[in-house]
């Protein structure tokens, strides 16, 4: 067991990585999370746990009382195990995603020795270390969901449509890695059976996440008729607790390879940018992405593409709803989603004592005009009730029809 010696070091350390690596705090404030209170509250119940159960607990306070804002957890031992498999298998040699080199600083926060022992303490059988085993996992921001290996024989979770008017319906409720080639043939055959239409509607209401590949390849690519470059701006403090995450996500085989580093100055340019941001932020990435046709597997839309979207819309899922607002890639009818989508994925750090991992994001996501992505997220086009978005949509489809 934990001295308290050993607990209050760890617990300082949590702190230390999110002062120095996690760049949000300033859009926290502004949402009235008040970090010197929540680090003040927090540190009794560390301090004075009977046990590692009770520790971790006391510990996962802090990411509870930050509502897991922007991607900040401390690993349960469910979604320790899940990472772990997670980062090793897309590592694996002939693995369809597999960029060892870029995914190693992810990879070295799984299977040390300490966290292996301190987390196989807690499974999912009865007994205390149940609580733990679960503990911490964000209802509406699914934090596990999109490591998760599809179970055996499991279907896909993709689903699609031909709607009245030749308007396509597609249903994506995830957007796990692991799923890509399962959902695949949902989307490849169907654009092979129609070949065209004339409106096309992509529903992620309720869509958590899980990874931009999916609906770069399966969404994007095969609709659009000539190549297609984004961009987005990330802030940063560069420091040796970020600096093997960042450089990886940079690196010629990373998640953003295609940018250039600039002074965090030139972002009071834009005009949502809050300037106390600075604080956190001394330098920002521009990267820039391009996409291109899938001649193999393409499909025609006539008219428009739409998505529909509520506030569970998160993570890498945002990134797509971020992503087809600032591109015109589609027109979006629902509500404002949950943001903190569109950037590098989380980082990963191991508490000296314990060898708990929390998780955070090491970035800040811009906004075309500035402003933070998980404080503001993406506001539709054509804002109504979610849960009538669908209709919504389908009338807007038959008044321009009429029209």
């Amino acid at each position: 067991m934990l001295t308290k010696e050993q607990r209050i070091r760890d617990y300082e350390y949590l702190w230390d990585v999110l002062h120095r690596c996690f760049p949000l705090k300033g859009a926290m404030e502004r949402l009235g999370f008040d970090w010197d209170k929540i680090e003040k509250e927090c540190r009794p119940g560390v301090e004075n746990a009977a046990d590692d159960l009770e520790f971790c607990i006391a510990l996962d306070r802090v990411f509870e009382e930050f509502k897991h804002f922007a991607h900040t957890n401390l690993l349960n031992a469910r979604m320790y195990e899940n990472y772990k498999t997670f980062f090793r298998s897309i590592a694996e040699p002939g693995s369809e995603y597999s960029a060892p080199e870029s995914v190693e600083p992810w990879i070295r926060c799984f299977g040390q020795p300490r966290s292996d022992a301190f987390y196989s303490m807690f499974d999912s059988t009865e007994g205390a270390g149940r609580e733990f085993y679960w503990k911490g996992e964000a209802p509406e921001k699914p934090v596990t969901a999109a490591h998760e290996a599809p179970k055996k024989g499991e279907g896909p979770f993709a689903a699609a449509f031909m709607l009245p008017g030749e308007t396509a319906y597609f249903k994506v409720p995830g957007i796990p890695m692991e799923r890509i080639p399962i959902d695949r043939p949902v989307f490849f055959d169907f654009y092979a059976k129609y070949g065209s239409c004339e409106n096309m509607v992509i529903d992620f209401r309720g869509n958590g996440g899980g990874a931009t590949d999916y609906w770069k390849k399966l969404i994007v690519e095969p609709v659009i008729d000539e190549e297609l470059v984004a961009e987005g701006k990330m802030g940063f403090d560069l420091n040796e607790l970020n600096r093997d995450f960042l450089e990886a996500s940079f690196s010629e085989d990373g998640e953003f390879a295609s940018g250039v580093r600039r002074p965090a100055e030139e972002l009071l340019e834009l005009p949502a940018f809050h300037k106390e941001d600075l604080a956190q932020v001394t330098e920002y990435y521009h990267w820039f992405e391009t996409y291109r046709p899938d001649r193999e597997h393409h499909f025609t839309v006539r008219n428009r593409i739409w998505l529909l979207t509520d506030k569970r819309v998160y993570s890498s899922a945002e990134g797509f709803a971020k992503f087809c607002k600032e591109n015109g890639f589609a027109t979006l009818v629902g509500g404002t989603t949950g943001g903190d989508g569109g950037s590098m994925t989380p980082s990963h750090a191991i508490l000296p004592e314990s060898g708990l991992v929390i998780r955070y994001k090491c970035v800040e996501n811009f906004n075309k005009d500035g402003s933070s992505n998980a404080e503001c997220c993406t506001v539709p086009d054509i804002e109504c009730d979610p849960a009538l978005a669908l209709a919504e949509c389908l009338a807007v489809i038959a008044a321009e029809r009429s029209a």
